[in-house]
């Protein structure tokens, strides 16, 4: 036992060691004998190498600390606790007495406080809980849940998903398509809301002004009319059953619309001609 005293001597001498020799000093009633191979301090039955049982360790000095092997360094430095590395003798962990956590940061007046990187695992085993809600990481990306529902997937594949069905092809969906699955960078199922939309014209597309030009052959009333008759829609406009299938393109809506606004212009215009005519025709009969 005295051996294995003298052992821990000397550790406790190398823990905090300075340029001048260390003394230790035992309370009465002094030394015992253990029960084990181990030291121990307020115990004869100690555990491990050194086991200290009723009290504290205590280790005075700026810097001076609990060194883990040749790695690491645990030690107390105003009023924050640090751990170093002494490969670089850098801190690279920080407990502050707000109880703020520093990892290789300062205390930025945050709860914790990082610089660098987070890595967790895949499969839904890295998870980051923030109250009811969480950040895991599942084989297709990661997925953002509030009280058990998954509100948003960033996935693998570059897609952002909002409350809705798995995409592909880096396109953003909102809400749950139910089944549905729209070919657009951009699906929304819910309704938009905003003050202005600017639509622009698609690939190659002419605005129907010409309508207008000389050159343009203008269906006659009568073929429109036969043309009705047949197809139950308006020439050029797609049909009630194409429009269920396939939903309305904005953009090529608005020009078949503008272009049959024109088309109607040019028949009132044709019709006030004609109007006219009759009005001056009627007037030469009742002259007569």
């Amino acid at each position: 036992m005295k051996k294995q005293i003298l052992i821990f001597s000397a550790l406790l001498a190398m823990t905090a060691a300075t340029t001048q020799a260390q003394t230790i000093y035992v309370p009465t009633p002094g030394t015992g004998t253990s029960t084990t191979s181990n030291v121990g301090i307020g115990t004869n039955a100690p555990e491990e190498k050194l086991t200290v049982t009723g009290g504290n360790i205590k280790i005075n000095g700026t810097t001076n600390g609990l060194l883990l092997g040749n790695a690491i360094k645990i030690f107390e430095e105003g009023n924050v606790l640090k751990f170093k590395t002494s490969a670089t003798d850098i801190p690279r962990f920080y407990i502050y007495p707000s109880g703020h956590i520093g990892i290789g940061a300062n205390d930025w007046g945050n709860a914790l406080n990082m610089y660098g990187n987070i890595a967790m695992g895949a499969d839904g085993n890295g998870i980051l809980f923030m109250g009811n809600s969480n950040v895991s990481a599942y084989s297709n990306g990661i997925a953002i849940t509030t009280n058990g529902v998954k509100r948003m997937n960033f996935t693998s594949t570059g897609n952002i998903e909002v409350n809705s069905d798995i995409l592909s092809k880096g396109r953003i969906a909102l809400g749950p398509l139910n089944g549905f699955s729209p070919t657009h960078r951009l699906s929304v199922l819910g309704g938009i809301t905003t003050d202005f939309l600017t639509v622009l014209l698609p690939v190659n597309g002419i605005f129907p002004d010409y309508v207008f030009g000389k050159d343009y052959k203008l269906m006659s009333l009568s073929q429109v009319e036969k043309f009705i008759h047949q197809e139950q829609h308006l020439p050029e406009v797609p049909s009630a059953k194409e429009i269920e299938k396939n939903g309305i393109n904005t953009s090529e809506m608005f020009m078949i619309q503008m272009k049959k606004i024109e088309e109607l212009t040019l028949y009132m215009i044709e019709l006030e001609k004609k109007n006219a005519q009759l009005e001056e025709k009627v007037a030469r009969l009742s002259k007569e």
